[in-house]
């Protein structure tokens, strides 16, 4: 899976206790920029909460809409096992991988 680069526009509401309800939907208009992420972003909503004094709430302006790029990376990537993977992986070949199976691993 590549990365997917999304364009949402979101607001932000403080809570009685501080914390922080950031609410937001794809952009659609507005912009020649957001008319081409329209055709290109996945539809839908998010919903991000935020404890009260968490350094993430700065990035948020409180009632006021603002636009924002969300990168949608995956956590892991496909890997080929090759001769040298088990080798170096005993577990691997312990469970019954062999090379040219295809395997998750961590994304740095």
């Amino acid at each position: 899976m590549k990365k997917v680069r999304a364009k949402f526009v979101l607001r932000a509401q403080k809570n009685e206790d501080g914390s922080m309800n950031v609410t937001g939907c794809p952009v659609h208009s507005g912009s020649e920029e957001n008319k081409v992420f329209n055709d290109y972003t996945p539809g839908g909503s998010i919903q991000i909460h935020i404890a009260a004094d968490k350094p993430a709430q700065d990035s948020f302006p409180v009632d006021k809409a603002k636009e924002f790029y969300l990168d949608i990376i995956p956590c892991e990537i496909d890997h080929i096992v090759t001769e040298e993977d088990l080798v170096n992986n005993t577990e691997l070949a312990e469970n019954g991988v062999k090379i040219g199976d295809t395997i998750q691993i961590p994304n740095e």
